[in-house]
């Protein structure tokens, strides 16, 4: 098959990015031909189809009749994720994919939560799922709670919730690093900042703003615990990948998260019950027994998870169709 991806320029880093730089490989090593582009600034060579990341499928309104006679495929990580915080902006998004996704005969969503909502909100009658692939990882080693948040800098992910958690845990032995894209909502950035210094956590946490690959990979590496407070996920890829890494979990108890995170594996507490949530952590981090053991069904979880080439050749099949 001749495949051509359509995806943002410039791609934001995140589940889309990651998803598209495990998949086109992979198709590609089945023997698939993949075309990259950022926009439709040509016509689709005949025979090929069309893969469209959501972030792009508004840009196409205008020439969406010529793009559904090549059978496209819209692949959904966020319902409107192009639509960024500006209200007005957001409705004509949300009006444009209302307009296209139901005539599109294939939309993925790359997690069942993404799934339902297409259904919902957009009648997409039969959206296919299809979770990302993790590639091999390195197993995390043991050692003293080295606490690892790795999420893009917005307000859905609950990094102040988080550090407000841990402020009251100071007593413990710890250190936090943040590492995430802080270029998607910089004023966010900023109040993230500003809270270290109000709760007096800068010489417990480090911060990792749009690390490079090597200097997100070492702060995997180091981590013995991760910690997430998001209040929505569909596919939680980091947790994923602190799974297939080896390491223990403590999150929130959103659709995504329970659906990935087993018992063994983790610590998950209901959204909006911080008592709760403040004794979960405090107990991960101090009891290093708790933590070895969840180490333990983080690595078996980690590795029952899909890798790339199963699911390119699920896509592939589904393409077929």
């Amino acid at each position: 098959m001749h495949l051509v991806f359509l995806t943002p320029d410039p791609e934001p880093q995140g589940g889309g990015h990651d998803f598209n730089a495990g998949l086109i490989p992979a198709l590609r090593a089945l023997g698939h031909e993949v075309t990259h582009a950022h926009e439709l600034t040509s016509p689709v060579p005949r025979g090929a189809i069309p893969v469209v990341d959501g972030m792009v499928l508004p840009a196409l309104e205008s020439g969406f009749d010529a793009l559904l006679a090549h059978d496209p495929v819209a692949v959904i990580h966020h319902v409107s994720a192009a639509a960024g915080r500006e209200a007005a902006r957001r409705d004509a998004v949300r009006a444009a994919e209302a307009r296209m996704l139901p005539r599109m005969r294939r939309v993925v969503a790359t997690s069942a939560p993404v799934a339902e909502r297409l259904h919902a909100e957009f009648g997409v009658t039969s959206p296919h799922i299809l979770h990302p692939g993790l590639p091999d990882l390195p197993r995390s080693l043991p050692g003293p709670c080295r606490i690892l948040c790795a999420a893009v800098l917005t307000p859905r992910k609950g990094h102040d919730r988080l550090l407000r958690a841990l402020a009251r845990l100071t007593d413990l032995d710890w250190t936090l690093t943040l590492a995430g894209d802080a270029r998607r909502d910089p004023p966010h950035a900023g109040t993230v900042d500003a809270l270290l210094d109000e709760l007096g956590l800068r010489g417990r946490v480090t911060t990792l703003y749009d690390p490079a690959p090597a200097a997100l990979d070492a702060a995997w590496r180091d981590a013995t615990l991760f910690a997430l407070a998001s209040q929505w996920e569909g596919w939680p890829a980091a947790v994923a990948e602190a799974l297939r890494r080896g390491i223990p979990v403590a999150a929130l108890a959103t659709p995504g998260i329970t659906a990935l995170v087993p018992q063994s594996a983790g610590i998950v507490c209901a959204p909006g019950d911080d008592p709760t949530w403040g004794k979960a952590l405090r107990r991960a981090i101090f009891d290093s027994d708790l933590r070895a053991a969840l180490a333990e069904g983080a690595w078996a979880a980690g590795a029952a998870l899909p890798g790339w080439p199963a699911q390119a050749a699920a896509f592939a099949t589904l393409l077929r169709s």
